[in-house]
């Protein structure tokens, strides 16, 4: 059997579904990237990407986002999972999921990142799909991220509360539930996660005008 010898790596990498760049801590500026990163973006060349600053490849539309990833990455040497926009040479958006991780010399000081970027450009869209779709059930849904953080909720969540999204969004679904109610549905939302059981519920939730 063929051992696997550098210029295997070298293919993978280069050929990689994801895309990957080696970030210059010192100055934010590329050092390297994959020939997957240079075709997902439209450039001819890797020439025409390294040394560009990194912060230059998303899409202004989620510029806030990334300095939020910036922080996370100072503060704790790693992104994991950041969902931002990639920008293509023709402008359009290419959504992604960021993972980063710093690379240190052996006296411990961070040389370079390396940064992957996976295209999530079809769990968008079955996202949007399902938005859609719950938007014209005759039911009231809400989700939540894994901190119980609000992400998402159908219109007829908005008219049972009469809150906006910008309102609710990143505020924890526990505070929507009355209080009276709270500590019940909290223990029984527990139990089902250690029981891995189905639940049904009743409760109340506070409308905006209280």
């Amino acid at each position: 059997m063929k051992e696997i010898g550098l210029d295997d790596y070298k293919y993978l990498y280069e050929n990689s579904p994801d895309m990957h760049v080696s970030v210059d801590p010192n100055d934010a500026t590329i050092k390297t990237c994959n020939q997957t990163t240079v075709d997902r973006l439209g450039y001819k060349s890797k020439e025409d990407i390294i040394g560009k600053p990194i912060f230059s490849l998303y899409h202004p539309d989620c510029l806030p986002d990334v300095e939020k990833a910036f922080k996370s990455f100072v503060e704790t040497e790693e992104v994991k999972n950041a969902r931002l926009d990639l920008k293509k040479v023709d402008g359009s958006k290419i959504p992604v999921m960021l993972n980063v991780k710093a690379i240190k010399d052996e006296n411990g000081k961070i040389i370079y990142s390396n940064s992957s970027w996976r295209d999530i450009s079809d769990i968008v869209l079955l996202e949007r799909k399902y938005q859609e779709l719950v938007s014209t059930l005759p039911i009231t849904i809400w989700v939540a991220d894994k901190d119980g953080k609000i992400t998402y909720f159908n219109h007829q969540w908005k008219e049972m509360t009469g809150y906006e999204p910008e309102e609710v969004y990143g505020y924890s679904w526990i505070t929507m539930i009355h209080k009276d109610d709270r500590e019940r549905v909290v223990n029984d939302f527990n139990n089902s996660i250690i029981s891995k059981k189905y639940i049904q519920n009743e409760f109340r939730l506070v409308h905006k005008n209280g």
